[in-house]
């Protein structure tokens, strides 16, 4: 019997990764914008995929298994884009949980 390992890389990258969220949470504001010679560039993006890589980390590591770990991620980054742009109704949650579980066993079926 095979047994299956655990990428602890993974885990290592997925506690990289939310140390260095946190850190920018705890020193950039949310309007505040990056200088980088004559490019401005807002923070939030820089949030949101450091928010992403971090989630997918970690659920991958959990659940040991890669589509699970995106799916999880996309749909908390999917919920506090909605968040932010104050959609805070309970029934878009709902919708995004459903059309994710759809998307899950549309490729739990095909494999």
């Amino acid at each position: 019997m095979r047994k299956n390992r655990r990428d602890f890389l993974g885990f290592t990258v997925s506690l990289f990764f939310l140390g260095l969220l946190g850190y920018f949470i705890l020193s950039f504001s949310p309007d505040k914008n990056f200088s980088i010679l004559n490019f401005s560039l807002p923070t939030l993006p820089f949030f949101f995929l450091l928010f992403f890589i971090a989630i997918y980390e970690l659920f991958t590591f959990v659940l040991n298994n890669q589509r699970q770990g995106f799916f999880i991620s996309l749909f908390a980054t999917i919920y506090l884009i909605l968040r932010l742009n104050n959609l805070t109704h309970p029934f878009f949650a709902i919708l995004i949980l459903a059309l994710f579980i759809t998307f899950e066993l549309l490729f739990k079926k095909r494999k």
